[in-house]
């Protein structure tokens, strides 16, 4: 289960440390994350009770958060597409508003991310799977 576990942990935090500013990072960053919980969901009765306690939760977290990252910028995308295929000055007006209501949410919600995201939960998240990691 350990051998398992290490090279998700490893790119999840590697995933983690990338400039988390640009949102394809962000979307691999919980890429990473969801397989990392997945393999917690498996494997889970092999691990110290830190890992479900502390790490699954912290998880769970960020996935949400960052699923509501990745909403408004697939919505953004999907705008963006729209426009360029509208043929109707006015509806094309009324989706460009939409995609600046877009990219205004998008941009508050990668910034509640990164706000979110800091170093303590980083450290707690490392703690919670130093059982893991340790070569002990």
């Amino acid at each position: 289960a350990t051998e398992r576990m290490r090279p998700r942990l490893r790119k999840f935090f590697a995933a983690g440390s990338a400039d988390l500013s640009d949102v394809s990072a962000l979307h691999q960053f919980r890429i990473c994350g969801k397989k990392l919980r997945y393999a917690i969901e498996l494997l889970a009765g092999a691990f110290a009770d830190e890992i479900r306690a502390v790490a699954y939760p912290l998880l769970r977290d960020l996935q949400d958060r960052l699923g509501e990252v990745n909403d408004h910028a697939t919505a953004g995308v999907r705008l963006k597409n729209w426009i360029e295929q509208s043929d109707d000055d006015e509806e094309a007006a009324y989706l460009r508003e939409m995609l600046d209501d877009q990219q205004q949410q998008l941009d508050d919600k990668r910034g509640d991310f990164l706000a979110w995201w800091n170093g303590k939960r980083e450290k707690d998240l490392r703690k919670a799977f130093a059982s893991v990691v340790s070569d002990k």
